[in-house]
């Protein structure tokens, strides 16, 4: 038997947090370990839980230590074992890439169907 993909879901918006978990529930091979509202409880968080993928709002990444992309850089520095997942609104190509950069695994658009998120979920980790 496979062991659930440990996914840390990093929101500003707790409304967002709840849609999120409640949309990955019936997937039994991810499991939602944690949640944070707060840039700094991720790196707590990631410190503490098992975490397979860090799901994080674009906006969020970039709340912390001024700049989004040095702040995405830490956190593949020092949690290499994460794939960061970036979930937003931005449509910015650039931006995208500049992500990609830091170790960002990819970016799923808030505006993309659940079935987009959950495959991106998967694909980070090497499932089907």
């Amino acid at each position: 038997m496979q062991r659930s993909i440990n996914v840390v879901v990093a929101d500003r918006h707790p409304i967002v947090l709840s849609g999120v978990r409640r949309m990955l529930e019936p997937h039994t091979d991810i499991s939602v370990v944690a949640t944070a509202t707060d840039s700094s409880d991720v790196v707590d968080l990631l410190s503490r839980v098992p975490c397979d993928v860090l799901l994080t709002d674009d906006v969020m990444s970039a709340e912390r230590r001024g700049d989004g992309l040095r702040y995405l850089t830490f956190l593949g520095g020092r949690f290499p074992e994460v794939k960061i997942i970036i979930f937003g609104m931005t449509q910015k190509p650039d931006l995208c890439e500049s992500w990609a950069k830091t170790g960002a695994y990819s970016f799923v658009s808030k505006r993309a169907e659940s079935d987009q998120l959950v495959s991106a979920i998967r694909q980070a980790i090497g499932s089907s």
